[in-house]
């Protein structure tokens, strides 16, 4: 066996164990905003415990610009008490339902993003749950590729390689 080969075979029992292991592991979501006037956007991630929907179980992130935040903002956590479902249900535009994720800020406001039905969604400012300045907004999340996805890429790229360099050295071998 070829030392190419064995480094697959072992490259791929790891990960089919590194599988294994993270199966139950937390899922983390990029997520960002833009302000549809253009005035305000913010980005961070969401942490879930398992496949979409399912609750949001931490939460990080900066509100880079608002027109209400005289300061950028950073988000320090998600508010359990205010009636909000604190749910991620999918990826895309419209992650959200009507009752929306309610986001703690370091300088003591919180920021509710929630989507009323198809592409419409939005946010609102305030302060212990009394909301203003509903601000309509294009939202996205995406998944962010875990560990095993990673390894998996770039043992397949280096299998590649070595094979490409091993065809052209059959090849300057022939001429």
């Amino acid at each position: 066996m070829t030392l190419f080969k064995a480094s697959l075979l072992a490259a791929t029992a790891a990960a089919t164990l590194g599988a294994a292991a993270t199966s139950a592991q937390a899922t983390v979501y990029y997520w960002s905003y833009m302000l549809t006037d253009g005035q305000g956007a913010g980005s961070g991630t969401f942490t879930v415990a398992g496949a979409l929907p399912s609750a949001i179980t931490a939460e990080s992130g900066a509100i880079t610009s608002d027109p209400v935040l005289t300061t950028p903002a950073t988000v320090v956590g998600v508010n359990y008490d205010d009636g909000s479902d604190k749910t991620l249900y999918a990826t895309g535009n419209t992650p959200f339902s009507f009752g929306g994720v309610t986001v703690t800020l370091n300088t003591g406001g919180e920021i509710n993003f929630y989507c009323s039905g198809g592409d419409n969604c939005a946010i609102q400012e305030g302060i212990a749950g009394n909301f203003s300045n509903n601000n309509n907004a294009n939202f996205n999340v995406s998944a962010v590729p875990e560990p095993l996805a990673w390894t998996l890429m770039l043992v397949g790229f280096a299998g590649l390689g070595v094979a490409l360099r091993n065809r052209r050295r059959a090849g300057a071998a022939i001429a």
